[in-house]
């Protein structure tokens, strides 16, 4: 990791850093350009929940008699992301964060400014003209603390497999939840939360749509033989 001393260093001699690839910066611009990076890392820290968003028509406004320049649209949100988790949808349309009615894109903006990691932002969103209330609790999608992989072609053809619905954990994290409810390395898990959509990509998924306080089930192949085990996502998964 680059401090301030090695950062003017390598600006100096032109060491890439940060992707950026032969760009020599001046030595009286280091500390500038060392400000706008720890500006970015400083946003980047944020807590977000997810979503994209847009100010409603000036006819859906009228239609559901709301205060366009009071409210936000959501228009999508980011798969996995805090708001998705907490059940908000595609279309909703926030009138009230935390007990305010000032609810525009930049009040949405300024209140997660004045929030950190941990913390719940109150929404009151419009959902088919009916007003639905949701905290959403400001946090990343759990870890479960496992590296997986598909399982290799001829293991898959002599368990029955299917090679896209499985994963083989290769490794597990010191500390994780998944080491802490006991699972091992070489382990297979071939179910989900009771669904077969169980390979890597299924695992991923999966955690997205949790919180630290939810457990996740997970049907293993162990030594040949089935094993359940429901794991618990606590505060203190591997982040």
């Amino acid at each position: 990791m680059f401090t301030k001393g090695t950062f003017a260093a390598a600006c100096i001699t032109g060491v890439v850093l940060g992707g950026i690839a032969g760009v020599i910066i001046a030595d009286d611009s280091a500390g500038e350009f060392w400000k706008s990076l720890e500006l970015r890392q400083r946003r980047s820290e944020r807590p977000k929940i997810g979503v994209y968003t847009a100010e409603p028509s000036r006819t859906l406004a009228a239609q559901l008699g709301i205060d366009r320049r009071k409210s936000t649209v959501i228009t999508s949100l980011v798969g996995g992301g805090a708001a998705e988790r907490a059940g908000l949808q595609a279309y909703d349309i926030i009138t009230s964060i935390d007990g305010s009615d000032d609810a525009d894109p930049s009040d949405l903006n300024r209140a997660l400014r004045g929030k950190k990691w941990g913390d719940e932002i109150q929404l009151v969103v419009c959902r088919e003209g009916k007003p639905h209330e949701f905290v959403v609790p400001l946090e990343r999608a759990p870890k479960l603390g496992v590296y997986t992989e598909e399982p290799e072609e001829m293991l898959a053809a002599q368990l029955g497999l299917d090679r896209k619905k499985a994963a083989v954990i290769t490794g597990l994290v010191d500390g994780g939840a998944a080491e802490r409810a006991g699972l091992r390395a070489s382990d297979i898990i071939v179910r989900i939360d009771g669904t077969d959509d169980a390979g890597p990509g299924g695992l991923t998924r999966a955690l997205g749509r949790k919180f630290s306080r939810d457990a996740i089930a997970l049907d293993i192949l162990r030594d040949g033989q089935p094993v359940y085990f429901v794991v618990p996502l606590g505060a203190t998964a591997i982040d």
